[in-house]
């Protein structure tokens, strides 16, 4: 009854915030920064979403990319059945940077009996194309669209997208992925691109011989020529998906190679040169998969699971069969890579094959309720290494690095947004992808999962997921679930129910703090602060640099984490003791640093060092086939004292390149080129984001150092983060 009265005093202290904090969430914080800017313009919610009538129930794509050095678009065509929910003349889809032709309507049934379009019209600040029929079509009847549309390839990591890469022979290779999460499926395909609209996709890609496609499902048969594709051309027909979101489409065309896990049908595609950097990932994917099954009572949906490893991506995409990684995210070496990245890649494994059930069996109905996906992976990611690596402690693990910190910050930054994000503007489904959604989320279940039971959570989430699988959820769904199976076993007392205690959760910012004072002795509790340099010398005694074949997990790990710390602050000689490991190896280049180590003897050796030990790295570098080893020497780079040297050019070269810069905003420029949101904290775990600001940038420059100087400034400045070289920079 402890964790009643527990859930009951919770309640009641959110309870008393309740108005003050409610007046808050329907304020507009993006409109009241902007002003009368065009970038925002407050409108009802509803504006950005699809007229009700029409109902998506079959897609039949074809795509055909073309990713020569002097051709890098794609065409294709869309057969979408439909079914007319309220007579109308209107049919209104997505469509974004598509040149769409050849519209035509037909009758489903008597089939082929074409309906003459009378009008088209585009709405391009809502991305709709409207297709006006001569006849109304009859409600309750199933109709046929069918469209053609012309793109190009992008370079933004979203849509339709190419990317390029050296093989280990110095010949460029292509290859063409897609990233539809929330609004970039309209960017590859005519659609209706809202989550609860899903239908079943039975997906084409065309391709030339020698290169290699995957989608969301199987190859049904064969490779097929057609003398109407392109020379050397032929076409990949994949099996017809169970119902999904458009935003779960996926298809790749690419010379990737792959392993495959023995005995199970899950393969990891990367380079081929980086093919061994994939094991880890093919022997625990499988597992994975296993204890989500088991946690969830359901078995995995699909006939096959693939991994990608895409260069120069900087997310994962838990696409549906086909999930999609940066390299950076996936690639591990047994003996080149830490402790922190094995266990880095391992969640991340877990994280986007958690979301196999929690957003693509069940998705949410709309971008408000994305914590339904984002805070459930973040949780059961956690809890799926809990099960399989047990000695890493993850669920301790997640109470210090997801719950803590994310409860400060919405406790002092998140002045505007709940878990229930308000979607008012086509910009707000990209910023609900936040800590909120992530790592509050996730702390709100694993405390709803603790006030209930376990038990009684676990069967409640079962119900939740059969009740709403291959279909789209709200928060209100999830409560229901649980309130039924909290009454069955009686675990609430009367007048209380899920809904109502974790709506309060939901609907408003910020989070009630409970103070208790307790001693299991004398009835009182004591709290205590100790500052760092105590928890260094508590934790580490005079062994920093002393690794031993007893290291555990946790013990590698938080030495990755605190070295930095201990050598910011020279604690037991940290820096002396990097600087010569890093002499020793610039000796002896044979003589290997252990991996834990790496994150701070290069990193020192850089900052301590001059222009021969920057070029040194630089070069190591350049030559290293190693993906994790050229990851943690590209991070030391931005260690340099060295303005030039951060960037690696000469200062005249430099000032050459940007004589103008562009009014346009460096983190605008820069999403073309990454994803903000993925760059990492900085080595005293400080939020480096903000830096893009800064630093007003000509798309000269970044085409030339865009790939680099993402890594580079995240370790830029370890004195004073908040004063980065970079900035200092006379632009």
């Amino acid at each position: 009854m402890d964790k009643i009265f527990l859930a009951v005093a919770v309640f009641i202290a959110w309870g008393a915030f309740g108005p003050s904090l409610a007046e808050k969430v329907f304020e507009d914080p993006v409109s009241e920064l902007e002003g009368n800017s065009e970038f925002y313009v407050d409108r009802d919610p509803d504006y950005y979403r699809l007229p009700k009538g029409v109902t998506p129930l079959t897609y039949e794509l074809r795509m055909i990319p073309f990713l020569d050095e002097d051709n890098q678009t794609f065409k294709g065509d869309v057969t979408i059945k439909l079914l007319i929910n309220s007579a109308t003349r209107n049919i209104t889809l997505h469509s974004r940077e598509l040149n769409v032709s050849d519209i035509r309507i037909f009758e489903f049934n008597p089939p082929n009996v074409e309906i003459p379009v009378q009008n088209i019209r585009l709405k391009p600040d809502r991305d709709f194309l409207v297709v006006e029929s001569q006849m109304t079509l009859v409600e309750n009847k199933m109709y046929i669209l069918r469209l053609k549309f012309e793109g190009e390839l992008g370079d933004n990591n979203v849509g339709f997208f190419k990317r390029s890469y050296e093989d280990s022979m110095g010949r460029r290779q292509w290859l063409a992925a897609t990233h539809f999460e929330g609004l970039y499926a309209r960017m590859a395909f005519p659609c209706f691109d809202e989550p609860h609209l899903k239908a079943n996709f039975s997906i084409s890609v065309a391709r030339p011989r020698n290169m290699n496609t995957l989608s969301n499902m199987k190859l049904k048969r064969l490779p097929v020529a057609d003398p109407t594709l392109p020379d050397n051309y032929m076409w990949d027909h994949f099996e017809e998906t169970p119902k999904m979101s458009t935003y779960l489409v996926a298809f790749i065309v690419s010379n990737l190679s792959y392993m495959k896990a023995e005995g199970h049908e899950f393969r990891v595609w990367t380079r081929r040169e980086y093919i061994n950097d994939v094991e880890y990932s093919v022997r625990i994917g499988p597992k994975i998969l296993e204890v989500m099954k088991n946690i969830t009572g359901i078995e995995y949906s699909l006939p096959k699971m693939d991994m990608v490893t895409v260069p120069d991506y900087r997310k994962s995409m838990e696409n549906w069969g086909l999930v999609i990684h940066g390299e950076s995210k996936l690639l591990f070496n047994d003996e080149e890579s830490s402790e922190a990245r094995k266990q880095r890649v391992s969640y991340i494994v877990a994280h986007e094959l958690a979301h196999q059930w929690f957003g693509n069996l069940v998705s949410p109905e709309w971008w408000t309720w994305i914590w339904l996906n984002e805070g459930f992976a973040t949780y059961y990611g956690k809890l799926a290494m809990e099960r399989i690596e047990p000695s890493w402690r993850m669920m301790e693990q997640f109470v210090v690095e997801d719950m803590q910190p994310v409860l400060a910050y919405d406790s002092s930054f998140n002045l505007f947004q709940p878990m229930n994000h308000m979607i008012k503007h086509q910009y707000d489904v990209d910023y609900a992808f936040d800590d909120i959604s992530y790592e509050k989320a996730a702390s709100v279940i694993r405390m709803m999962s603790d006030f209930l039971s376990e038990s009684t959570f676990s069967r409640g989430l079962e119900t939740y997921l059969n009740q709403r699988k291959y279909n789209s959820a709200t928060d209100t769904h999830l409560f229901e679930a649980m309130d039924t199976q909290a009454l069955i076993d009686q675990v609430l007392p009367a007048n209380f129910s899920v809904k109502t205690i974790m709506s309060s959760w939901t609907t408003q910012i910020g989070h009630p703090v409970v103070t208790v004072k307790r001693d299991y002795l004398t009835g009182r509790v004591t709290l205590k602060q100790e500052h760092m340099r105590k928890l260094l010398t508590s934790y580490f005694g005079t062994r920093t640099f002393e690794v031993t074949p007893v290291d555990d997990h946790v013990m590698k790990l938080s030495r990755n984490l605190l070295l930095p710390w201990a050598c910011k602050y020279n604690y037991d000689h940290c820096k002396s003791k990097a600087i010569k490991l890093f002499r020793e190896w610039r000796e002896n280049s044979t003589k290997s640093i252990p991996s834990d180590l790496k994150r701070v003897v290069y990193c020192f050796g850089i900052k301590e060092g001059g222009n021969e030990d920057w070029d040194y790295v630089w070069n190591a570098y350049r030559k290293s086939s190693v993906a994790t080893e050229k990851d943690a020497l590209l991070l030391s780079l931005g260690c340099s004292r060295n303005d030039t040297k951060i960037l690696g050019m000469d200062p005249a070269e430099l000032q050459k390149l940007i004589k103008i810069a562009t009014k346009q905003k460096a983190s605008e420029i820069l999403s073309e080129k990454m994803n903000l949101s993925d760059i990492e904290e900085g080595p005293f775990g400080e939020d480096v984001d903000y830096i893009w600001g800064f630093i007003p940038l000509t798309q000269e420059w970044m085409d030339k150092f865009g790939p680099n100087i993402e890594s580079w400034l995240r370790w830029a400045h370890l004195q004073d983060p908040f004063n980065l070289r970079a900035t200092q920079l006379e632009f």
